[in-house]
């Protein structure tokens, strides 16, 4: 996101994709369809731009971040089941020297 600071070269400014679900995850987890959206769009992202698992992170993460953001509850999740489910579905697509080839 465009206010994480405290990377080298405002590293995560400059060269990170912030992507924003909305609510409040300190108690629940988002909806399930906001969970399959988030999925197919950090999938596809990471396909695209070459971005490994241990790559993908919350706010609170970041570098120098003094946020609960996005809340514990998600957080895990993210930690969690997503990135476990996130690295099947890039092992479904082949990978090339300088980043994922579509199969589809």
């Amino acid at each position: 996101g465009a206010h994480t600071g405290g990377t080298p070269d405002n590293l995560y400014n400059e060269a990170g994709i912030g992507i924003c679900v909305v609510g409040d995850f300190t108690t629940h987890l988002p909806t399930s369809q906001q969970r399959k959206t988030l999925e197919s769009l950090v999938t596809y992202l990471a396909w695209e731009y070459d971005i490994p698992p241990e790559n993908v992170i919350t706010h609170r993460d970041a570098p120098n971040a003094k946020t609960e953001c996005p809340g514990g509850v998600f957080h895990d999740y993210v930690h969690q089941e997503f990135k476990g489910r996130f690295e099947y579905y890039l092992a479904q697509y082949p990978r090339r020297s300088n980043g994922w080839v579509a199969s589809r």
